[in-house]
């Protein structure tokens, strides 16, 4: 066949299709730690992200996805699941995520949250022991999580003796309140230096008795 006896004509389809590549995996992906706020709300960093199924050149990163911690408690090496992962990046219009890359696991830990208890100032009259009469105390740092908080500390004073002012209270072993478990928290503890422990008044009653006269006052 001679095409120089043929007048040809060209006429483009515009019909065909180029099917969006799949991406089959997201690594890289670092799940972030955090200090205990009961919650299991998670966050990470996809800075680094990498796309297996990416041609080399085009461009692709993590728009959005949703991150939690298997447990809201404090602990290292907590699991943390990234699910619906949406891509976003220049190429991303030739992608499409499969169905299990949209879900990214790693892990990440959960520090206690720090917390410090101070014995509050307070007095009471001179009794014989170091027993303190009020439980008072205050948080001078930190905070505790909503809906959480202690129960009960143990507060004694270091001495029993009298002192205005600058009696020793130690504060130590604190309880946790309702849904708190004090794992979740590092607890330190502050002494106060300014109690007092006021002396017993006492009565002293000279008893009855007789003798002869001798012009002293002597009993």
């Amino acid at each position: 066949t001679l095409l120089s006896n043929y007048n040809l004509t060209t006429v483009n389809s515009t019909t065909s299709t180029i099917t969006k590549a799949n991406i089959t995996a997201v690594t890289g992906v670092v799940m972030n730690n955090k200090t205990y706020d009961g919650t299991t709300n998670a966050t990470y960093n996809a800075t680094n992200a990498g796309f297996t199924g990416m041609v080399s050149g085009d461009s692709l990163n993590v728009s959005s996805g949703s991150a939690a911690f298997g447990s809201k408690d404090a602990a290292s090496g907590i699991t943390v699941t990234l699910s619906n992962v949406t891509l976003g990046g220049g190429d991303v219009g030739n992608y499409q995520l499969v169905a299990n890359a949209s879900t990214v696991t790693g892990s990440a830990t959960i520090t206690a949250r720090a917390v410090t208890l101070t014995a509050g100032v307070q007095s009471k009259i001179y009794d014989g022991s170091t027993v303190a009469i009020n439980t008072v105390y205050n948080v001078t740092s930190g905070s505790f999580v909503t809906g959480e908080g202690i129960a009960n500390v143990t507060l004694v004073y270091t001495d029993k003796n009298a002192g205005a002012g600058n009696k020793t209270i130690s504060i130590a072993n604190a309880t946790g309140g309702t849904n708190t478990s004090l794992l979740n928290y590092n607890i330190v503890y502050t002494n106060s230096t300014a109690s007092t422990i006021t002396p017993k008044s006492l009565t002293v009653t000279a008893g009855a008795q007789t003798k002869t006269y001798d012009g002293t006052t002597t009993v």
